[in-house]
């Protein structure tokens, strides 16, 4: 009798707005996305510079979060991440997309991740009109939590 090698966790990134509805959301999807990081069911990938971006977003006066909670839920994420090299800049993005967008996009492909999950309808519409060379899905967070 031959065993299996269980099959390794896809590779994600996850844009910075999924980021953020899962670790201030208490909806069921929140919940799932978390749960599919801390669970080990995905390897969510960051590097320095989606990792700034999710500290300055719970910094954001408009959320009113202590520094000691802000503290909290970046250990909700951080610790389950694996860092990759900072993604360079794409040139060749559409400067239209939303920055954040642009940046897990890049990330993605760099990091050779095998989701993106966005929520952003911009990047969907942008991901369908380009080629890329690697398989990359871009899927909800709805989608992503049915296909895990």
């Amino acid at each position: 009798m031959s065993r299996r090698r269980p099959a390794a966790a896809p590779r994600v990134v996850f844009e910075t707005a999924v980021l953020l509805r899962a670790l201030l959301g208490s909806t069921h999807t929140a919940q799932g996305l978390r749960q599919a990081w801390q669970g080990g069911a995905c390897q969510a990938l960051v590097d320095a510079g989606s990792a700034r971006a999710l500290m300055l977003a719970l910094g954001a006066p408009a959320l009113g979060l202590s520094a000691a909670q802000q503290q909290e839920l970046l250990a909700d994420f951080l610790p389950y991440a694996q860092v990759v090299p900072e993604a360079e800049a794409a040139s060749r993005l559409r400067q239209s997309l939303p920055a954040l967008s642009r940046q897990a996009l890049t990330l993605a492909r760099q990091a050779r991740a095998h989701w993106l999950v966005s929520d952003c309808a911009e990047l969907r519409t942008h991901f369908a009109c380009t080629r890329i060379a690697r398989p990359l899905e871009l899927v909800d967070s709805e989608k992503f939590l049915t296909r895990l």
